[in-house]
């Protein structure tokens, strides 16, 4: 997964999986997104 980005009081956290695009944003520091993408991708079971 590439680093967090973040923006006006935003953090934005992106990968891409074969064809298929996830993002997560929200207003949450930086680990906790990342974090937080990490759960979801785990339970994708990609």
């Amino acid at each position: 997964m590439p680093p967090a980005a973040e923006g006006t009081g935003l953090a934005a956290v992106y990968w891409l999986e074969g064809p298929l695009g996830y993002a997560l944003v929200g207003a949450l520091e930086r680990a906790e997104l990342i974090a937080l993408a990490k759960s979801v991708y785990r339970q994708l079971e990609l």
